[in-house]
């Protein structure tokens, strides 16, 4: 039977697949690894994503994120560390109504805010206002998947492998891997959408399905194997 192995890229299939939806973040990856290509043994899974940090006081998002990463280490899964970036950066404004810029809306005026956006957009024309935003960047995670991948294709022999993306900068590693003669299962978190040189790169491609996502759930009361009880997060029910 061939072995594979799963390269999991944590932030894309967060934002994919698992983004306002918190009943489906207690994940069983393990499970849910086996089941995407039951045909073959599960060797080892890696786990690439980056700490997140409080957003305001009393921000619980970091203390739920580390519980549900010590689920991970405990079932044996390698979680891979990138660090994420926060830059002060002007961006262009892609539309100039009042509503949509800023969330929460902006208050109306009397219709001053408006004109006043509208006045702004004809003096950067013929190019588009600027707004100066925080551009949050994950660092290193992406690197760290194709290079682990990699170094399991050319030094390891591996078989086949599971990656779990829909970043098509994975381009170029995926299609040496399956050049090398490994056979690359792609699973895209986000469905339907995808870049059609990922497809072509691949041996398959596929797209999660929430049915996949709700049926490969831990208990609510994971017990490590030293006998430690995580409890999955109470906003994540």
């Amino acid at each position: 039977m061939l072995v594979f192995n799963a390269y999991v890229d944590g932030f894309n299939l967060y934002m994919g697949a698992l983004k306002g939806r918190p009943e489906l973040k207690w994940l069983d990856l393990v499970a849910f690894c086996k089941a995407a290509r039951p045909d073959m043994q599960l060797g080892k899974i890696y786990f690439f994503t980056a700490s997140i940090s409080e957003r305001y006081a009393g921000d619980d998002a970091p203390r739920r994120q580390e519980k549900y990463l010590r689920v991970l280490a405990n079932q044996g899964i390698e979680v891979v560390r990138g660090k994420f970036r926060k830059d002060m950066r002007r961006k262009m404004l892609v539309t100039t109504d009042r509503t949509r810029v800023i969330q929460p809306p902006m208050p109306k005026l009397f219709g001053l805010t408006q004109y006043a956006l509208d006045e702004s957009a004809r003096s950067a024309a013929p190019g588009a206002p600027k707004a100066l935003v925080f551009d949050v960047e994950e660092k290193g995670s992406d690197v760290n998947l194709a290079s682990y991948l990699l170094r399991d294709v050319f030094t390891k022999g591996l078989d086949a492998a599971l990656v779990i993306s829909g970043d098509s900068d994975f381009v170029t590693p995926l299609r040496m891997s399956v050049e090398a003669g490994v056979d690359v299962l792609l699973l895209v978190p986000r469905k339907k959408l995808h870049s059609e040189y990922l497809r072509r790169a691949v041996t398959n491609l596929n797209h999660i399905s929430q049915e996949e996502l709700v049926r490969f759930q831990l208990p609510k009361l994971f017990v490590s194997p030293s006998g430690r009880h995580i409890v999955r997060p109470k906003s994540w029910n």
